[in-house]
């Protein structure tokens, strides 16, 4: 329940919690409170209409649009609109060749008008699933179709490219180059979500763009928005493009099943329509980059740790290469003064398994020949480097671990501890369990990631893009005896019996609520549908 006094500078609300009322008091220092003065004035707010009355915003802000180019498809020019886009008066441009003051006609399936400002395009023609049909008449004679299509239910994220001619979604596409560009989201109706946000981004992913037509995206904001409308703003997001999920459903749908699993930080995710340069590029997922911060692996920051004691801290970093007590090679960062605690936190992901080496600033490689990207902190002293690889070492010693009979054991003789002092057991259940059932192609490859806060052990997670989710891995691919890690944890009596406990107590049931009547799969359809 909220409260607005006459002044309407200040705030009050009651948040009843089970066993009573909680006092809420938010008082603004500048302007007042957008609240109805009768009940004419009373109406039923969107969650974005909230969130601009709680910072004392007008709840009708003007809409967000940018130009769409028409694509060319069988001889007709395709127009796909955001969900926002007013049909009864749209904005249309018809450039013609050789024709001096043409006289440009519409026609539908239910009338013909000249060319204006705007057209009434549901006036014109009728929707056929969907798709509203028109003939582009010059001077009388029929000269081409125009095919129009709406989007329903989604926001519209528009990429604008700084430089287009040099650094354009093409030069982004053939590459993994950065370029800069301008961001706009508009929600549904839309209001403005984020405007003229700057971003950088870059092509990534394992889709091929020659077979597929699109490429997912990498974005790194220089402010954090909240992209995917879910209440949590931040600064790295990527784009999916879902190139082999006809369905777009597999990736959202194992974030839930994820989240209902009670998986921690699991990134959050939603649709858009995206737009890039103009042109309509298709209906992507957004993702929250997994990264370390509040709004995602909530863990000690070491980066401002890093920078506390290091005042050019994220410069001009020199890299370099160390040995640690195993032998085994990582990258750190040279001349960087080690703060008290470098215990934790750190965010660690797979490298491409292609490459068999880090990809990114600092990292290592094991025994095993697994290369882990360091992502956070991005710049990692010479000191936290060599504890992070060893203590990453010793875990993956210990699911390898041997006796003499050649039985699997899960202990690692040379520190006389188990796999799961290093790594917390029912995280490692989760993670099997999700990307065994999600059948992901990339299942413990690079999507393959672990954090560890100070002091504390190693988990597994959070999930990362399941793209390939829902793909072609079978019964007879050899998931559980040729994957790293989990080829040898299958082997270890416990680790067999807590797959079993947990798969039974609980993970069916969450599957089978995700999947069932009525369950998470038709509400997520519906959203996107």
């Amino acid at each position: 329940f909220l409260f607005c006094g006459r002044r309407r500078d200040r705030i009050k609300g009651l948040y009843w919690e089970k066993d009573g009322f909680i006092l809420l008091y938010k008082r603004l220092e500048q302007g007042v409170y957008q609240w109805p003065r009768s009940e004419t004035e009373v109406r039923k707010l969107t969650p974005q209409q909230y969130r601009w009355l709680m910072e004392g915003l007008k709840i009708e802000q003007p809409k967000a649009h940018k130009a769409v180019t028409g694509l060319s498809m069988d001889a007709a020019q395709y127009l796909f609109l955001p969900a926002s886009a007013d049909l009864s008066r749209l904005a249309v441009t018809v450039h013609t060749q050789n024709c001096t003051n043409p006289t440009v006609e519409l026609q539908g399936s239910k009338g013909i008008e000249p060319l204006g400002e705007t057209v009434n395009i549901t006036e014109l023609a009728a929707a056929d699933d969907g798709l509203y049909t028109l003939t582009v008449r010059i001077n009388g004679e029929a000269a081409g179709t125009l095919c129009v299509a709406q989007s329903e239910n989604l926001s519209a994220l528009y990429i604008t490219s700084e430089d287009p001619s040099a650094q354009g979604r093409a030069f982004v596409d053939a590459g993994d180059a950065n370029a800069a560009a301008q961001l706009l989201l508009a929600d549904r109706d839309g209001n403005a979500v984020c405007d003229g946000v700057r971003t950088q981004l870059r092509a990534c992913g394992r889709t091929d763009p020659a077979a597929a037509g699109k490429r997912s995206y990498q974005l790194r904001l220089d402010q954090a928005c909240d992209l995917a409308t879910c209440g949590e703003a931040a600064e790295r997001w990527t784009l999916l493009a879902c190139c082999d999920d006809a369905t777009l459903l597999h990736d959202k749908l194992f974030r839930e099943l994820a989240v209902s699993l009670g998986m921690p930080y699991t990134p959050a995710a939603d649709w858009v329509d995206l737009y890039y340069d103009g042109v309509y590029r298709g209906t992507y997922l957004v993702s929250e980059t997994n990264a370390v911060g509040s709004t995602g692996v909530d863990i000690t920051g070491m980066e401002t740790a890093y920078a506390a004691v290091n005042a050019d801290y994220g410069g001009d970093m020199i890299t370099a290469a160390a040995e640690n007590r195993y032998g085994r090679t990582y990258r750190y960062t040279a001349g960087l003064t080690e703060p008290a605690d470098i215990t934790g936190g750190y965010l660690l992901a797979r490298s491409d398994t292609a490459k068999a080496k880090q990809d990114a600033a600092n990292g290592f490689v094991t025994a095993r020949g697994c290369a882990m990207n360091v992502q956070s902190p991005a710049w990692c002293g010479r000191d936290a480097m060599a504890y992070i690889s060893e203590y990453y070492q010793a875990f993956e010693d210990a699911v390898y671990a041997q006796d003499a009979a050649g039985n699997y054991t899960g202990y690692n003789a040379e520190t006389g501890k188990y796999y799961y002092e290093y790594c917390d057991l029912t995280s490692l259940v989760q993670v099997y369990l999700l990307q065994r059932l999600a059948a992901d192609a990339c299942a413990v490859g690079v999507s393959l990631s672990f954090y560890k806060d100070a002091g504390g052990l190693l988990y597994a997670g959070p999930v990362s893009d399941m793209e390939l989710a829902c793909g072609d891995i079978g019964a007879d691919d050899d998931f559980d005896g040729g994957r790293y890690l989990v080829s040898a944890l299958l082997q270890i009596p416990g680790f067999r019996a807590a797959v079993g406990n947990y798969c039974h107590d609980t993970f069916l049931v969450q599957a089978q609520r995700l999947v069932g009547d009525g369950g998470r799969v038709m509400t997520v359809g519906a959203h996107l549908s």
